[in-house]
This record gives structure tokens, sequence and C-alpha cells, in this order.
């Protein structure tokens, strides 16, 4: 998936920044479509590739240094969580929301950063 592909579809991404972190910028994103890879594409196009995307972003310490470089190895995944989901049901058309805490491990990260 790419903005480059041969066969294109629109795909629109809306974010705002929570905090900063120096290099690293914490974001709650909203997506209107859904492609595939939508987010991370979208970021990485944007020069700010999401930590630990070894696809799009170029690597998990790609433009880190030092600990901060060791840190996003070691973290093992992508730095992407779905805080919340919200959709309508396939068959009753009934609207349903789904909300989940940062997990443990990228809480972590950032208290590390």
């Amino acid at each position: 998936m790419s903005a480059r592909a041969r066969k294109t579809r629109s795909a629109v991404t809306h974010y705002r920044v929570l905090r900063e972190y120096g290099r690293l910028t914490l974001l709650q994103v909203r997506i209107e479509t859904g492609r595939t890879h939508q987010i991370r594409v979208h970021m990485a196009e944007k020069g700010h590739p999401v930590v630990g995307d070894t696809v799009y972003g170029g690597g998990r310490e790609r433009g880190l240094a030092g600990t901060l470089r060791a840190e996003a190895i070691n973290l093992n995944r992508l730095f992407l969580h779905a805080h919340r989901l919200e959709f309508r049901h396939p068959r009753t058309g009934k609207a349903l929301s789904f909300t989940s805490p940062l997990p443990q491990d990228l809480e972590n990260f950032l208290q590390r950063l």
C-alpha cells in the first residue's frame, strides 16, 4: 500500500499531537476510511513513521540514537494501539463502541523516554 501505487484508492487520516518526546511524538489518529496499513503509510509518507515499523518506517531504530534506539528495538512491535473502535453491527446496524487502555509495554516505553 502506498500513495505511489499504480491503482490508488482514497484514504483520509486525521491526527492531533498529544505530547512531544524530543524526536518522537505521541499522536491521536482517527481514520475515516480504513485502508490496509493506512496509518502506517500516511505517517511514513509525512516523514514520521510509526516506531517499530520495519516495513514503511525503514526499521525500528530509524533516526534514533543511543538509548532511544535500543528502547525502540526492544519494543518488538509497532507503537500502534487502537484505544477506541467504533462501528455499526453488520446485521443489526446498532452502533458499537469499544475502548482499551494503552498496553503496559507501550506505557513502559513512554515512561522511559
